[in-house]
């Protein structure tokens, strides 16, 4: 399928003359048209893998905060701990595994109202209406 370079209405591939305008798809034409579609392809190749790498990124930022979240609540639990600070140990304990409970859930409700409800994709904030990975429609 390709669009009328004249028109610009949707035509198969092996039409000769666009029913529509009566416009004759010359030779020279179909060439422009086939480098067209595999100059979008490239670019919607380089489009997914930057997008991927950018979640992949998020993800990671994530883990990072997360672990650095878990090592600052231990730490400071110990030092408590050994200062005989009992109570005030056991609420810096309580109040870091909430936070670690708290980020976990912000990410999984986050991913999950960002994904496509086709393919399970993570979407990012210029989708648009059709999912960039599976071409699906969201809204």
């Amino acid at each position: 399928m390709f669009d009328c370079p004249n028109c610009k209405e949707a035509l198969g591939d092996d039409i000769q003359i666009c029913p529509f305008c009566r416009h004759e798809i010359t030779d020279h034409e179909r060439v422009l048209i086939e480098k067209a579609r595999r100059e979008e392809a490239r670019n919607a190749s380089s489009e997914e893998s930057y997008r991927a790498s950018e979640f992949s990124t998020l993800r990671l930022l994530w883990q990072m905060v997360t672990v650095a979240t878990a090592v600052l609540t231990i730490i400071v639990f110990n030092i408590l701990l050994f200062a005989d600070f009992v109570m005030a140990a056991l609420v810096v304990l309580i109040a870091g595994l909430t936070l670690l409970v708290i980020e976990n859930v912000y990410f999984q409700v986050f991913k999950k109202a960002n994904s496509c409800p086709h393919c399970g994709g993570y979407l990012f904030r210029s989708h648009g209406t059709m999912c960039q990975w599976c071409g699906g429609k969201i809204r």
